[in-house]
């Protein structure tokens, strides 16, 4: 039986472990996966990537989604606060962009339509002014 040498560090097997198939042992596998992800953390594209490949989307598709104004209230998104891709909670599809404040207001909520509608009613008739406020 031939004893594995690791292609990267040299060590052989019995002083590192190997996967079951591969000349790379498990430290530095695990060495070159961290440092390819901390690039891509460095960089900002690892958060996007793992959220779009859960939406379903590339990684392009969602940074794009990012940078359009809030589908709730029209804020602008800027490349230092970019809006959050919203995923339907029911069909687990991406809805559109929305803001941090609207977001939170829709968790706040439960995300539920009945209680944003009950909280429409309640804000209209405790002041009939601020149906239509933009504030």
């Amino acid at each position: 039986m031939d004893i594995r040498e690791c292609s990267k560090c040299g060590k052989p097997e019995g002083e590192v472990k190997f996967p079951s198939k591969g000349r790379t042992c498990n430290k530095c596998i695990a060495a070159n996966s961290n440092s390819k992800r901390k690039a891509r953390v460095e960089s900002g594209t690892y958060e996007r990537h793992e959220f779009a490949i859960a939406l379903g989307i590339t990684a392009k598709e969602y940074r794009e989604l990012q940078m359009k104004p809030c589908g709730v209230c029209g804020q602008e998104a800027t490349e230092e606060s970019p809006n959050t891709v919203y995923q339907n909670r029911e069909t687990k599809k991406v809805a559109g962009p929305i803001c941090r404040k609207c977001t939170t207001a829709l968790g706040m909520l439960d995300h539920s339509r009945s209680r944003v509608i009950r909280a429409l009613a309640y804000l209209s008739q405790s002041d009939p002014s601020i149906e239509g406020s933009e504030k």
